[in-house]
């Protein structure tokens, strides 16, 4: 096996440089690979060694401060007694007060050389040891003694063999979910922490992450490769050819990204997806039982990586990788277009409330002109009944109607007459109060298709028992071809039907009505005409239906199959099974009873 610094010194040297896997990479290699790649990750990809900084290794400190060196490395009483007791002659007792010290606080034996000087110095210093005696003066053999008599103390067990054994079980155990060294290390060291074993080396850690992950994700590369078909395998191996058409190849086009949420661009996006599940649309059942997280980092090391790096790798871990990329892309893809889909139905909304603000501002005066109209009619009546008070001859009753009512058409009529007058006021109603939804009509048009589109490719799901939203939306698509103003809210459905007598279920078809109930109450005033009962205002049905469907996915009472941010959150919560082991600490830490007795009690 080799490492390949990818392009980072291409662009120097016209080609690749390959270096053997037991070869070292040194601080200058380092520089290069991030001076001429440009990646930061391209490093920690192509040397998948951890690097100590990035675990909870024990390790001193480059900079130890008064304060520190005071609390974590100053024998306490007992603990000089205990090294007079232990101690034949005052020389070693510095040797072994040191070991003490180093080894509380790291969980292992440090080398000579790696001890600082200050923490030397400021052992040696305490009172009643003597100042003149250096580690380095202390026999072999009576070191040895002294990393006996501390883990003895201290109740470590010094088995190195019995160490790496268990941080290999706990290694294995985590490198099922997890891949990155850091954190493999990092649980090795709990699990020896737990068990009270002396922490091996950094490098013996280190190697034992590099075999156990390697030996994990082949196994998985294993399972997936012989999951797939012959034909599955040609198709994801012919991502990495580029067309010279394009100069681009398939695995480029899979790292695509979100596009901007535009009519244009969800169209694009939704080719996009259906690229990417003609493609791979069997990656579920290829990658069944494979962690999530474990997915997630062979595509990030795909996404990595262009078409003629994968070509590196040997065929199978090749062929897992790009379907491990193809997969992320379709959920990543999937995320994108309920993202777009409620950004597109948010613009749609804005750009209404936009409109009718311009209506209002635009009708301002036609309003001041309206307020007039009843005026002057009040005025008008208001003289007819003035000239009947002051007319010599009392007036009938039947004369002051007349009257007031030849007035009043009088009135109407300068005002522009009855239909002007009606029509003005019906065209200021509609746009009276903040409901601006029947507005929304006017954009939705140029969506419509792509939004009935787009539902026909997700695949949706309520988070609860709730499916009324979903029925409508089913319902609207079964009247995608409709083109009336108006439809009936009646639909066919077919249901389960148990015989009371036989017990034996069966499907029957039956007549059922659109449960509008979902819909806020400002909907219900647009969607329904009230002088046409069992009827519904066919686009304002759809866009209310599209509305709450981007509203839900957003607030999760509606998942989207295959995505991960839109996904179903009770998928996500552990099973009882899972939770039963658990459940005695959990009930104590919080202090909560574990049987139902305690309960009543």
């Amino acid at each position: 096996m080799v490492r390949n610094l990818g392009n980072c010194l291409s662009g120097r040297r016209g080609g690749r440089l390959w270096i053997p896997h037991s070869a070292s990479l040194t601080v200058f290699d380092r520089l290069q690979c991030d001076l001429f790649c440009g990646d930061r990750g391209c490093w920690e990809r192509l040397c998948p060694m951890a690097s100590i900084d990035k675990t909870a290794y024990p390790r001193f400190k480059r900079t130890i401060s008064e304060r520190e060196l005071r609390a974590a490395y100053s024998p306490s009483l007992a603990e000089m007694d205990w090294a007079r007791e232990m101690t034949d002659s005052d020389e070693t007792r510095p040797s072994l007060m040191v070991w003490l010290k180093c080894c509380q606080r790291l969980g292992r034996f440090p080398r000579l050389a790696e001890i600082p000087a200050q923490v030397i110095e400021h052992v040696r210093n305490e009172p009643g040891l003597p100042e003149q005696v250096g580690m380095t003066d202390v026999a072999e053999r009576t070191g040895r003694n002294h990393k006996a008599l501390v883990r003895s103390r201290l109740g470590l067990d010094g088995d190195q063999a019995a160490a790496r054994k268990l941080a290999e079980q706990a290694i294995r155990r985590a490198a099922k979910t997890k891949d990155h060294p850091a954190d493999l290390i990092n649980v090795a060291l709990e699990d020896l922490a737990m068990n009270s074993c002396e922490f091996p080396a950094f490098s013996t850690l280190d190697d034992l992450v590099s075999q156990v992950r390697a030996e994990v994700n082949g196994a998985i590369f294993t399972l997936a490769y012989g999951r797939m078909s012959f034909d599955d395998h040609a198709r994801l191996l012919a991502m990495l050819e580029v067309d010279p058409a394009t100069g681009r190849s398939g695995h480029d086009r899979a790292k695509k990204s979100a596009p901007r949420a535009t009519v244009t661009k969800l169209r694009l996006q939704l080719d996009h997806l259906a690229w990417l599940d003609g493609m791979a649309g069997a990656s579920d059942a290829w990658l069944k039982g494979v962690p999530a997280s474990k997915i997630a980092h062979f595509a990030a090391e795909a996404r990595a990586l262009d078409a003629a790096e994968m070509r590196d790798y040997g065929e199978v871990k090749r062929i897992v990788l790009e379907a491990c990329l193809l997969h992320q892309a379709r959920v990543r893809a999937r995320d994108d277009l309920v993202t777009m889909l409620c950004k597109r139905m948010n613009t749609l909304h804005n750009k209404a409330r936009e409109l009718l603000e311009t209506i209002r501002a635009e009708q301002r005066q036609r309003n001041e002109r309206m307020l007039a109209v009843p005026g002057d009619l009040l005025s008008a009546a208001k003289e007819v009944d003035l000239a009947a008070r002051n007319a010599p001859n009392p007036w009938t009753a039947v004369r002051r109607r007349h009257e007031t009512g030849r007035a009043v058409l009088e009135t109407i009529e300068t005002n522009g007459g009855l239909t002007g007058l009606v029509a003005e006021h019906e065209a200021l109603a509609a746009f009276h109060g903040d409901n601006y939804l029947p507005l929304l009509d006017r954009f939705y048009r140029s969506h419509r298709g792509l939004l009935l589109r787009l539902a026909g490719v997700l695949v949706l799901e309520p988070a609860s028992a709730d499916r009324r939203l979903l029925e409508a939306l089913e319902f609207v698509r079964a009247n995608a071809t409709r083109t009336s103003e108006f439809i009936g809210d009646e639909y066919t459905a077919e249901e389960e039907a148990v015989d009371e007598t036989t017990g034996e279920v069966s499907t029957v078809t039956v007549r059922k009505h659109v449960d509008v109930s979902f819909a806020p109450e400002a909907w219900q005033k647009v969607i329904a005409d009230k002088r046409r009962p069992g009827k519904l205002v066919r686009r304002h049905f759809e866009i209310c239906v599209f509305s709450c469907l981007a509203d839900e996915l957003v607030r999760g009472d509606v998942a989207a199959v295959g995505s991960e941010a839109y996904a179903n959150w009770q998928s996500q919560l552990l099973s009882w099974q899972d939770c039963q082991p658990h459940l005695a600490t959990y009930c104590a830490e919080v202090g909560l009873p574990t049987t139902a007795s305690s309960w009543r009690s």
